[in-house]
């Protein structure tokens, strides 16, 4: 979903018009924010800079994952500790005594 699309969605799911959103979005950042600029922001005419898009996610309660097009998923990693390691640059033999000590602290096995 694209930037606009996603104002859109979410100010819908709020029930508001977008004169209500630019309401509420006034009132709460002491701005002059216009409708004619939310309404390029929903057709993708004109993209919002990075406060003022923090500032409608916040309004719209828009996840910040979705804000920067990421799946829901993503909030629950499925990595395990030698993708991690991996991504670090750490070889094989490193990652396997990494994970032996973690077994080890695991298991309440002595250390050493």
């Amino acid at each position: 979903m694209d930037i606009g699309q996603l104002i859109r969605t979410y100010r819908k799911k709020r029930g508001w018009s977008q004169t209500e959103t630019i309401s509420h979005y006034n009132l709460i950042h002491n701005t002059s924010f216009g409708k004619s600029t939310l309404s390029q922001y929903e057709t993708n005419r004109r993209l919002p800079d990075l406060l003022t898009m923090r500032n409608l996610a916040t309004l719209l309660q828009i996840p910040v994952y979705e804000v920067m097009g990421l799946p829901a998923s993503c909030l629950e990693p499925d990595y395990t500790i030698a993708d991690v390691l991996r991504r670090e640059g750490l070889g094989e033999e490193d990652i396997q005594k990494v994970e032996a000590l973690v077994y080890e602290i695991k298991s309440n096995k002595s250390i050493g």
